[in-house]
């Protein structure tokens, strides 16, 4: 579900969230290179193992829950540019197909059912055709 207030327009959330989201990634980059900095230092004796494995544990904990966030933003995001992304590209297709020169063959799949053919005439050389449609 979209969480806006009815003041707040999609277009306000979208740029809201996307703000975010760049703010997380860059919080997420400088995790990674804290921990990077942190196995380092305890290689090179600055820290001892428990102050690593401490600190290693706080930075990965962070490190999850804005991941987390960030997954949450994208699917939020993706959600709220889902229904005009639909609709625009029904409506690109509907105006396609009501071109009609030459009528579409999507157009008759869409609407016909079936086709009935009848025998030729030996007379006349001329057969009924019947169409369904669907509607």
């Amino acid at each position: 579900m979209n969480r806006f207030s009815a003041k707040e327009k999609p277009d306000n959330r979208t740029a809201l969230l996307q703000k975010e989201l760049r703010a997380l990634e860059t919080q997420i980059e400088k995790r990674s290179a804290a921990l990077k900095n942190l196995y380092l230092d305890k290689v090179s004796g600055l820290i001892d193992e428990a102050q690593f494995v401490s600190m290693n544990q706080d930075f990965l904990s962070e490190k999850e829950s804005m991941v987390k966030r960030q997954a949450a933003i994208q699917k939020e995001l993706g959600d709220l540019q889902m229904p005009g992304d639909n609709c625009e590209g029904l409506v690109g297709k509907i105006r396609e197909l009501l071109k009609f020169d030459p009528i579409p063959r999507e157009l008759f799949v869409l609407a016909i059912e079936y086709i009935e053919i009848g025998e030729k005439d030996a007379d006349t050389g001329q057969q009924a055709v019947h169409i369904q449609w669907k509607f």
